[in-house]
């Protein structure tokens, strides 16, 4: 069997990854279009987007594209809104 050692205070590196698609940087009404995503899809990559920020998103599909500078291509919206209050 192969020896391990354990070492502390060694720092964890960077990750060199840049992340797909711009979570941390939305503020509250801003969207991104997903070119050619329907909304099951795109509910995956904003459910992602949630357990990466903490964050609350909205999504739609089978819209134009038109607002996000894609006239006539069809996908699905991103949307960050407030997060739901619960009332007891």
């Amino acid at each position: 069997m192969n020896e391990v050692n354990i070492t502390s205070g060694v720092p964890v590196p960077q990750a060199k990854k840049q992340p797909k698609y711009p979570f941390a940087a939305m503020e509250i009404g801003s969207s991104f279009f997903l070119e050619g995503k329907n909304s099951s899809q795109a509910s995956s990559v904003a459910s992602a987007g949630h357990l990466a920020t903490g964050f609350s998103f909205a999504v739609r599909g089978n819209l134009d594209g038109e607002p996000w500078g894609k006239v006539g291509v069809k996908g699905a919206a991103i949307w960050r809104v407030e997060p739901k209050v619960k009332t007891s």
